[in-house]
């Protein structure tokens, strides 16, 4: 599709939530070296979370909650966080540690051939590396300096964030459970992100709450379960005591083939009953309306929560 090789990333990354277009692809002819054996290649791998500012990856004035996952095969995966849920899909990455910044290759794989956009990254710390997406196109120049760039936090070296140990995740789960209500958002979010990049990294739901890095199915105040069924996973939060509201998550795949290449996407939302309730609210609704995302709209007596 030659003529969308001038179009800017922001717009491409657009058009990936309406029409189910991989923002990342891969790049293809890069040596094993290229793609993760040095330091700095090796740095990249893992799961790592920020906020959208710009507009890039959401909408325009709208700060968009982002997830990253880097894997050790040069396999990546984006979820990002609208108002309407979750949205995450799988893109390759190319990345050159020997300039500085570090060069990292970007492809939309499902436009066609000759499709890399070339851009910049920059580990600041061990735990924290920022992105150039602004001012980035196809096949453009590579940027030479970082503007309204994306800065990302490591929350784990591996696919799923464990709650237990001396990681980010356990910290804040810690500092959650102090808040009594906020321990039970704070669980539920980050389940219902893992349970979407476990999906779309090993092409399966996992089975057990321990695969999601929840080593027991109860924290201070809350109980969870989780249920698989048709491809659906359904994660449920129930308060132990009275006080605290109730909390339902659900992560469906979507399957599109464009131009012979498949994509699966991942989509999700999180409900929470209006009020305190030991109940779980009522399982959300899918609507297929949209070609790309369907929209997972919460039950009665219940209201979606901001990931």
């Amino acid at each position: 599709m030659p003529h969308q090789r001038n179009k800017p990333i922001a717009m491409l990354l657009i058009m990936s939530v309406c029409t189910a277009i991989s923002v990342f692809g891969g790049i293809k002819g890069r040596s094993a070296e290229t793609r993760g054996q040095s330091l700095n290649s090796q740095q990249i791998i893992g799961r790592w979370e920020g906020i959208d500012s710009t507009g890039i990856l959401g909408r325009t004035g709208e700060a968009t909650p982002v997830t990253l996952r880097f894997t050790p095969m040069g396999k990546a995966i984006i979820l990002t966080a609208p108002s309407e849920g979750l949205q995450g899909f799988t893109f390759d990455y190319s990345l050159n540690p020997q300039p500085k910044p570090i060069y990292l290759d970007l492809d939309f794989k499902p436009m066609g051939a000759n499709t890399t956009v070339p851009t910049i990254a920059q580990f600041t710390t061990p735990q924290n590396l920022k992105i150039q997406l602004s001012g980035t196109r196809l096949n453009g120049d590579r940027p030479k300096e970082f503007l309204d760039e994306l800065n990302l936090s490591r929350v784990s070296d591996h696919m799923v964030a464990a709650f237990q140990g001396e990681g980010a995740v356990a910290t804040q789960l810690i500092q959650a459970e102090q808040s009594n209500e906020g321990e039970g958002k704070f669980v539920m979010t980050t389940l219902v992100r893992s349970a979407s990049i476990y999906r779309l990294e090993t092409g399966q739901f996992p089975i057990t709450l321990t695969q999601l890095g929840l080593g027991h199915t109860a924290t201070q105040n809350y109980r969870f379960e989780m249920t698989v069924k048709n491809d659906r996973l359904t994660l449920i939060a129930r308060p132990k005591k009275a006080g605290l509201r109730s909390y339902i998550g659900i992560t469906i795949t979507q399957t599109f083939r464009e131009d012979k290449t498949t994509q699966t996407l991942a989509i999700a939302n999180l409900c929470q009953s209006f009020r305190p309730s030991t109940i779980a609210p009522a399982t959300p609704v899918i609507h297929h309306i949209n070609r790309a995302f369907p929209a997972i709209e919460c039950g009665s007596g219940s209201e979606a929560v901001r990931f």
